[in-house]
C-alpha cells in the first residue's frame, strides 16, 4: 500500500505563486491532491517561519505577523496537516540600509523529517515542494532507503534537485487553475 508524505517548503511555494502567478491563492486541500495524484497523503507538513516582529512593532508589522499566524492556524486545521516553524532573523542590511531577513531552521526541519520518515519506513513516497538544493543530502538518504521522490516545483528549481528526483511535477498555469482558491 502506498504511504505518502508531502513536505512543503512554504517560502518557496509563496515565492513561486507570487513571482510566477501574480500571488494566486491556493486551496491547499486541492493542492495536496493534485501534488499526490489524487491520493491523500498520510501526513502533510508545511515549513515556514513567521515574519520578523521588531521591537517596538508598528501596526503594519503586527498585522503582517497576525495574518501569517492566522494562515498557519488555518493550515494546522486542515486534515493531516502540520505546520513546522523556524524563525526569521535579521542578517545584515542592504545597500539602502534596510534589514535583510533570512529564515533559520526551516530547511533543517524539513530535511530531518524526510530522513526520519525514510529511516523509520513510515512512507513509500516523499513529495517535496521546493527548488532549494540544500535538501539534496536528505533526499539522497531517503532515496537510498528506497523512498520514491517526487519533486513539485515552479520554473525556478535547482538543476541537481531535478536530476535527483524520481518524478517531477511542474506547477503550471493549468495546474494552478485546478488548485486555485475560489472566492
Amino acid at each position: 500500500m502506498e504511504q505518502i508524505a508531502l513536505f512543503i517548503d512554504g517560502g518557496y511555494l509563496e515565492k513561486i505563486t507570487k513571482s510566477e502567478y501574480d500571488q494566486v491563492e491556493i486551496d491547499f486541500e486541492k493542492f495536496v491532491l493534485w501534488a499526490a495524484s489524487g491520493i491523500m497523503p498520510v501526513r502533510v507538513y508545511y515549513y515556514h517561519s513567521p515574519p520578523h516582529l521588531p521591537e517596538p512593532a508598528s501596526d503594519k508589522d503586527r498585522r503582517r505577523y497576525t495574518n501569517k499566524q492566522r494562515f498557519f492556524d488555518y493550515l494546522n486545521h486542515l486534515p493531516r496537516f502540520e505546520v513546522k516553524l523556524g524563525r526569521t532573523e535579521i542578517r545584515g542590511r542592504d545597500e539602502n540600509g534596510q534589514p535583510v531577513y533570512l529564515q533559520k531552521q526551516v530547511d533543517i526541519l524539513l530535511g530531518v523529517d524526510i530522513v526520519w520518515f525514510a529511516m523509520k519506513r513510515r512512507i513509500t513516497q516523499a513529495i517535496v515542494v521546493t527548488g532549494d538544493s540544500d535538501f539534496l543530502p536528505a533526499l539522497m538518504i531517503a532515496k537510498r532507503e528506497g523512498i520514491l521522490l517526487r519533486l513539485v516545483h515552479g520554473t525556478h528549481v535547482h538543476r541537481d534537485l531535478k536530476i535527483a528526483a524520481d518524478e517531477r511535477l511542474r506547477m503550471t498555469q493549468a495546474a494552478l487553475d485546478v488548485f486555485r482558491k475560489v472566492a
